[in-house]
């Protein structure tokens, strides 16, 4: 059996663990103070061989058995604290007299106030009369248990909890403080990962104040929360993965460096999600998988990082060595509460150091994402300047004096983007024939790729009739059309086909001299004709550009008098949604056409009723319009 503790013999504090006998309470046998002193005294108890016993994850209920004897001829004050704050009841039987124990129970599964000294551990105020005392102590708990039992001298017990407070409030307010950083980068980048970030370093404070009891102290003090459930350990466990996944899944880009470990991570999410509901009906059961979920998560992570660092993630190198360090102190303790590796204080504070390491070198990583988003910016900014200066390139609007000095016609436009940039095109180009061509365009689709196809439209536009009008004099004007509808569709099949794209067009040369028009609408909306007092909408269906090998298209005439004018649009002008859940119709643009003299003044009424209509609603197209104006008296363009 363990020899007896003497006081004086060493100093304290000093650790009980090699002066327990231990034995465990069998199953169903519910053991009284008497009955575990009976099965220490038939020598059913052993002595034990660590300095803190580790029972692994064990639901049993374990009992120790040891004596303190006090060489003095009067009472000494002594603090009694098991440091493993994990375990959910500590129970301290002290012999007082025949048949008769002291009994004082604490843990946290026990209500704080009732505690008699007010710290995250388990500790007791023990007077030790001269000679021999006696103690039992019983522990349980539904996840990992050890004995970790140290003596103190009260003022020494003070002493290190003020020391230790201290440690713990600086391991708390450097998370804090790390956590709201981040909260504010995410507010002035707009980028996920901080708030991903944000949330894993809160669920890292909420874990390590349930592991820690501190929860337990500031709950008690703050909102005298007497008791917390001790599922809540587990669960802010489960939280930590959660948010660890999200945020590592966002900050290396797994959906793109690796795709199928992006629905892994996404099942340990889930599998975790699962894990918090299961410990609400079986706590061990929860405990077991919950340090079998994190190990793999931290494995999982760890080889994410390296992946991506073969792969020349420009990071990767800042996630790999923060998730090492944090596995190395995280794996110490999570073997360690498994019962595989004995207790020290590197297993007792590894996860919180290392997880610390780990805070440091992620808020590193990410100030070198702060440096990666503002060079990417920059060249995407540079890059986004490039193509709007193309996209104003194919936007050719030509003015040209006739031979007497006028322009026969006036015009007035507007363009609005859903997206930073988009697929929309118009143009007039002007022939030596004063021929005037109206084109308008629609990509389907937004972004990079719908702004290039319309920028390489516009090009071949703009470049079929410059050679027509070089080399097809004579040839007639509704002709000519047919053959640029027919040339562009022809030129740009193949790109449209690699892009999973197609356009519609509209086509419209108006010899200046005379009116007539002849317009070729390549699937394309209608444009509305204001014709003297009146106004109609004019319907030429063709195929769409870009999609068939043999397309349809047909040309119509029209014959334009002094003053008319033609308004062509895309259809997101009538297609986005308005405020009032209504769209913008032709009606709507007829009804300006009845007051309005000239392109300009009518494109003014459309802006303020589409302002009006829209207010602040996000487009979901790109809107754009042209109104051209027959004007054989006008020397100014709006």
């Amino acid at each position: 059996m363990a020899k007896a503790f003497v006081l004086g013999e060493a100093p304290l504090p000093s650790s009980l663990g090699l002066y327990l006998d231990l034995a465990e309470e069998p199953p169903t046998a519910g053991w009284s103070v008497e009955d575990a002193l009976q099965a220490y005294e038939a020598q059913r108890f052993t002595a034990s061989e660590a300095s803190i016993p580790n029972y692994g994850v064990n639901p049993a209920v374990q009992w120790a058995h040891f004596i303190i004897h006090n060489p003095k001829e009067e009472n000494v004050n002594v603090t009694l604290v098991n440091f493993f704050h994990w375990t959910d009841k500590t129970t301290v039987f002290q012999w007082v007299s025949q048949n008769r124990w002291l009994e004082t129970s604490i843990g946290d599964q026990t209500r704080f106030r009732e505690r008699p000294i007010k710290t995250r551990t388990s500790a007791f105020p023990i007077r030790l009369h001269p000679g021999d005392n006696r103690f039992m102590i019983r522990v349980s708990a539904q996840g990992a248990l050890q004995l970790d039992l140290r003596l103190y001298e009260p003022e020494s017990y003070r002493d290190y909890n003020v020391v230790e407070s201290l440690f713990i409030g600086l391991l708390f307010g450097f998370h804090i403080v790390v956590a709201f950083y981040n909260l504010f980068l995410y507010r002035s980048f707009q980028d996920r990962t901080y708030i991903h970030y944000f949330l894993y370093v809160m669920a890292n404070v909420s874990y390590q104040g349930f592991s820690l009891c501190v929860a337990h102290l500031v709950l008690y003090s703050l909102l005298g929360i007497s008791e917390v459930p001790g599922q809540m350990a587990i669960i802010s466990v489960d939280a930590v993965v959660i948010t660890a996944l999200l945020f590592s899944d966002r900050f290396l880009d797994i959906k793109t460096y690796m795709p199928k470990f992006h629905r892994l991570n996404k099942c340990m999410m889930i599998w975790a999600v699962i894990n918090m509901v299961i410990t609400q009906f079986n706590l061990y059961l929860g405990a077991v998988i919950c340090i079998l979920d994190a190990t793999i998560t931290i494995s999982l992570l760890l080889f994410q990082g390296f992946y991506c660092l073969s792969k020349g993630h420009p990071t990767a190198k800042y996630f790999t060595i923060a998730w090492g360090a944090y596995l190395v102190g995280s794996t110490a303790t999570v073997v360690n509460l498994g019962g595989l590796i004995p207790s020290n204080s590197w297993t007792y504070w590894g996860q919180f150091v290392g997880g610390s390491l780990e805070i440091v070198i992620l808020s590193l990583a990410l100030a070198n994402r702060i440096n990666f988003l503002q060079g990417r910016l920059s060249r995407s900014l540079h890059h986004q300047e490039q193509v709007e200066g193309m996209l104003r390139h194919s936007q050719f609007l030509e003015e040209r004096l006739d031979e007497n000095g006028r322009k026969n016609f006036q015009y007035a436009y507007c363009s609005r983007t859903a997206d930073s940039i988009g697929g929309d095109f118009l143009g007039i180009k002007i022939t030596e024939q004063n021929e005037a061509f109206i084109i308008i365009g629609d990509v389907t689709g937004h972004g990079i790729e719908s702004a290039m196809l319309s920028v390489v439209a516009s090009g071949i536009i703009r470049g079929a009739i410059g050679e027509q009008s070089l080399n097809l004099q004579g040839v007639p004007l509704d002709q000519r059309v047919l053959r640029i509808m027919e040339t562009l569709n022809q030129t740009i099949l193949d790109i449209c086909k690699k892009y999973d794209r197609s356009m519609t067009v509209c086509i419209l040369a108006i010899d200046l001299e005379t009116g007539l028009g002849h317009y070729c609408n390549g699937g394309h909306t209608p444009f509305v004709w204001k014709k003297g007092d009146s106004s109609l909408c004019l319907v030429n269906r063709g195929s769409m550009v870009g999609l068939l090998e043999e397309p349809q298209f047909s040309v119509s005439d029209i014959q334009l008098q002094d003053k008319d004018m033609i308004i062509m649009i895309t259809d997101g002008l009538i297609e986005n949604v308005g405020h009032s859940r209504r769209l913008y119709t032709f009606k709507d643009i007829q009804k300006h056409t009845e007051d309005s003299s000239s392109p300009y003044q009518l494109r003014d009424r459309i802006e303020i009723d589409l302002q009006d209509h829209w207010q602040d609603i996000h487009l979901e197209d790109d809107s754009t319009y042209i109104i051209f104006q027959m004007d054989r008296n006008t020397n100014q363009a709006a």
